[in-house]
């Protein structure tokens, strides 16, 4: 299922029907990352965007939404 990613707008392939098979499984998201999403978005954010925010969390950089 195609949807756009709420942080960027780009559209992206999301399986969340079949959550296993999903790229987002094989893509390890840091904890500092993972609440900065949990507490700025309602599901999925593309590759790109989850790559920048564990670039900013590795660095301790502010990140941005």
């Amino acid at each position: 299922m195609e949807k756009q990613c709420p942080r960027c707008g780009k559209t992206f392939e999301c399986r969340h029907d079949e959550v296993d098979n999903c790229w987002c499984m094989q893509v390890e998201i840091l904890p500092d990352a993972m609440n900065f999403i949990l507490d700025n978005y309602e599901g999925c954010l593309c590759r790109e965007c989850i790559d920048e925010l564990n670039r900013a969390a590795r660095l301790k950089r502010p990140m941005r939404r």
